[in-house]
């Protein structure tokens, strides 16, 4: 009886080692996470779209958008040549700011290289009825919807541009 209350100890006193482990284990990975929060968003280079939520570039892009909003809408581009869909072909020719390029999918600032937060896409749509609007502007050419878009989260100022592009080049201005 004596030996069986020993071993019965010897047991629990197994499982809550374990199970301190286990405590220890989670422990140790919240301090590390707690360490190194944030540095994801400080892995985004400036050329990205979404560089702006870099603590790093925030400021300049945000200064760069209200220097953006004055240029004129003049310069033609040509986006998704054979880069979506490279087996369709379909590119799109948009008139963007003075001063800017698009780079994959979004706009970027020729003279400091950073990236802006307006996305231009070209999506194959096979359904005409269906127009939804659920970003800045969009515009139907047969089958491909091509929209104007801002990252989440970006200023105003971002969306302002991305009307004015939309407006110059003809698209449908969502509300």
């Amino acid at each position: 009886m004596k030996n069986l209350k020993y071993l019965l100890i010897m047991i629990i006193a197994v499982l809550g080692l374990n199970s301190c482990s286990y405590i220890w284990n989670q422990f140790t990975d919240a301090m590390y996470d707690l360490a190194h929060e944030g540095e994801e968003r400080k892995k985004i280079h400036k050329d990205n779209e979404f560089a702006i939520i870099n603590p790093n570039y925030t400021k300049n892009i945000k200064e760069l958008l209200e220097d953006v909003k004055k240029r004129e809408i003049t310069k033609k581009e040509i986006s998704f040549e054979n880069e979506m869909y490279p087996e369709s072909g379909h590119s799109l020719e948009v008139l963007i700011p003075v001063g800017t390029k698009i780079k994959g999918y979004h706009l970027i600032d020729e003279k400091t290289g950073y990236g802006l937060p307006i996305r231009l896409m070209t999506m194959y749509n096979d359904t005409p009825t269906v127009m939804d609007c659920h970003h800045v502007a969009n515009k139907r050419d047969g089958k491909w919807i091509t929209k104007v878009s801002v990252v989440y989260g970006s200023p105003m100022s971002a969306e302002y541009i991305a009307k004015k592009i939309g407006e110059k080049n003809g698209f449908e201005i969502c509300k």
